[in-house]
């Protein structure tokens, strides 16, 4: 066998075989190989996109398919594949995987940023009239992304898209509307038309878009593109209000809160607080600190509700916790009085001072007062100054005029009267009454301006319309006393009873004596009683010594001289210096109390150095006599011409009388 293979030309037969397999096994080679590359080449043109004759339903099914497999490759998370897919699919045409691609493009995904290669694939599937991408290539022009800004165009993709109105595109078109609706409302690259705006806002509304509806509700609210209808805002705010779906959660604490004041206010309803309560709790329970805010206070106030404050407090902190300052202050006015909830008054300068930190005024003025009396925290007139100016730079009215009082006091700061006036008028201005009869005052006394009693009475006037008491009595005396203003005593009567009804114990005293004396009122002994009691009980020094002289005399009331002694020793007691000159009677005479000389003594001193006449006069008898005090006829005499300098008659009879007048 080695020899016949060796040497095959022995054998020509087998060589001829040999040749015949050859040839064959090439031939299937070449076969295969054909087959082989017109698989390939059939391949690559689908994939390169070439199109020949009668294709065109083979083709339309690639990409389509294509789009579909970008799709799944992108729900899968492969989003390189799913781009290569876009791509392919897109440069066939399909406007939605153009639209997908140039998404893609947009935010990076499966390939790398490019915000113009985005705007090119919007515009090639915006132009074939896809919608949503009419929408975003709106939003490239209307922001500027990849592509120069500019409104009127993005205007014009929002109209494309915004007029489509097929179902397909249901979302976006609401979008469409309410961006549409904000280019007409600011006049944002298009002039500005609040009725077009309007247009579109109800477009978006009529298809359930919360956002919308509160938009349009807002444009009748206050009259915006539309004749004003508080009714109709009211419809809106409550068709968007009722939604209650998590997209619209936002919109819906407005509309919550904006239901809330329709009823609150009554605009555009029958004023109802019970519902306006209804929609803050709605937006409360959201989490809403504002609404959480105010239905604290209609529980604190019983608004709507019944009073409850203890609720209020719930609420309040429940806010206050949000960091909101408003409630922060109302939650420590709580605790500083004691309002539904154990009296903390440190706790009050806690919250106080939380909420004057996020710089609102109503804090800022209240921590102020806290320093400044001691308040819950350690008394320092400085801070309560600093805390005081912070809010009153605020513009805050109450912050104002305390800080023009600690000018005219020095209190906490050098006295300045100029300055203090300077604050006391800009609080005055903003019609704070407090200020304002503290400015009349400074007019009245011509303390730190000049004296101007005219201007004066302006002052108290406006306070005393606000009901301020204070400046009802002194706009009461302006008329008594004819100061800066025609005397008229029974516009001073009206003025009196005013601020006495107010438990105002000085007005309380005034009317009093009007009523004693019959000045600008028929005279009423026992009415004036009344008024002096009703003063004397508040402390007031002079009604308690003009209650004492009634019973001590017995006038508008039964006589009792110890009754009288009582109010009499009260009174003296704060310096009043008539009530410490008929206390001494009463101890000299032995009225109303045991006899006794030298406490009359006492109390003749302490009114003479004040001035009093009487106690004077009275004082250098006991000298000269020897009652309740050794005999003194110098002292006697310096303290009978001191009541004489000032007409006492029976003290110009004893100095005649012992020759040193």
């Amino acid at each position: 066998m080695k020899q016949i293979f060796a040497d095959g030309n022995n054998y020509p037969e087998i060589e001829i075989e040999k040749k015949r397999w050859a040839g064959r096994k090439w031939r299937m080679i070449a076969i295969i190989i054909s087959v082989c590359f017109l698989t390939a080449f059939s391949v690559v043109q689908l994939f390169n996109g070439k199109k020949y004759a009668h294709e065109n339903e083979t083709v339309e099914l690639d990409h389509t398919r294509l789009m579909d497999l970008g799709e799944q490759y992108l729900n899968k998370g492969d989003v390189e594949r799913a781009v290569s897919c876009f791509k392919k699919s897109a440069e066939f045409g399909n406007a939605k995987a153009q639209r997908w691609l140039g998404a893609c493009y947009y935010f990076g995904t499966g390939i790398r940023e490019d915000k113009q290669e985005a705007v090119k694939w919007y515009r090639l599937a915006a132009d074939q009239g896809d919608a949503e991408a009419q929408w975003r290539l709106g939003n490239c022009y209307f922001w500027g992304e990849g592509i120069r800004e500019d409104k009127q165009e993005a205007v014009k993709w929002y109209r494309l898209a915004a007029e489509q109105g097929d179902a397909e595109a249901q979302k976006e078109l609401v979008d469409c509307y309410k961006q549409q609706g904000d280019c007409y409302f600011l006049g944002a690259g298009i002039r500005e038309d609040k009725q077009e705006a309007v247009k579109w806002y109800r477009l978006a509304a009529d298809q359930g878009d919360a956002e919308a509806q509160w938009r349009l509700g807002y444009c009748y609210f206050w009259g915006e593109g539309i004749r004003e209808d508080k009714q109709e805002a009211v419809k809106w705010y409550r068709l968007a209000a009722e939604q209650g779906d998590a997209e619209a959660q936002k919109e819906l604490v407005d509309c919550y809160k904006q239901q809330g004041d329709c009823y609150f206010w009554g605009e555009g309803i029958r004023e109802d607080k019970q519902e306006a309560v209804k929609w803050y709790r709605l937006a409360a329970e959201q989490g809403d600190a504002e609404a959480q805010r105010i239905l604290g206070a209609c529980y604190y106030f019983g608004t709507g509700i019944r009073e409850d404050k203890q609720e209020a407090v719930k609420w309040y902190r429940l806010a206050a916790e949000q960091k909101n300052s408003e409630a922060r202050w109302r939650l420590g006015d709580c605790y500083f009085w004691g309002e539904g909830i154990r009296e903390d008054k440190r706790e009050a300068v806690k919250w106080y001072r939380l909420a004057a930190e996020q710089k609102n005024s109503e804090a800022r003025w209240r921590l102020g007062s806290c320093y400044y009396f001691g308040t819950g925290i350690r008394e320092d007139k400085q801070e309560a100054v600093k805390w005081y100016r912070l809010a009153a730079e605020q513009k805050n009215s109450e912050a104002r005029w305390r800080l023009g009082s600690c000018y005219y006091f020095g209190t906490g700061i050098r006295e300045d009267k100029q300055e203090a006036v300077k604050w006391y008028r800009l609080a005055a201005e903003q019609g704070n009454a407090e200020a304002q009869w503290r400015l009349g005052d400074c007019y009245f006394w011509g303390e730190g301006i000049r004296e101007d009693k005219q201007e004066a009475v302006k002052w108290y006037r406006l306070a005393a319309e606000q009901k301020n008491s204070e400046a009802r009595w002194r706009l009461g005396s302006c008329y008594y006393f004819g100061t800066g203003i025609r005397e008229d005593k029974q516009e001073a009567v009206k003025w009196y009873r005013l601020a006495a009804e107010q438990g105002n114990a000085k007005a309380q005293w005034r009317l009093g004596a009007c009523y004693y004396f019959g000045t600008g009122i028929r005279e009423d002994k026992q009415e004036a009683v009344k008024w002096f009691r009703l003063a004397a009980e508040q402390k007031n020094a002079e009604a308690q010594y003009s209650l004492g002289r009634c019973y001590y005399f017995g006038t508008g009331i039964r006589e009792d001289k110890q009754e009288a002694v009582k109010w009499f020793r009260l009174a003296a007691e704060q310096e009043d210096a008539e009530a410490q000159w008929m206390l001494g009677d009463c101890y000299f005479f032995g009225h109303g109390v045991g006899k006794n000389k030298r406490e009359a003594v006492n109390w003749y001193f302490l009114s003479a150095k004040k001035g009093n006449a009487e106690a004077q006069r009275r004082l250098g008898a006991c000298f000269y006599f020897g009652h309740g005090v050794a005999k003194n006829r110098q002292e006697a005499i310096r303290w009978y011409r001191l009541a004489a300098e000032q007409g006492n008659s029976v003290a110009i009879s004893m100095l005649k009388k012992l020759g040193v007048m």
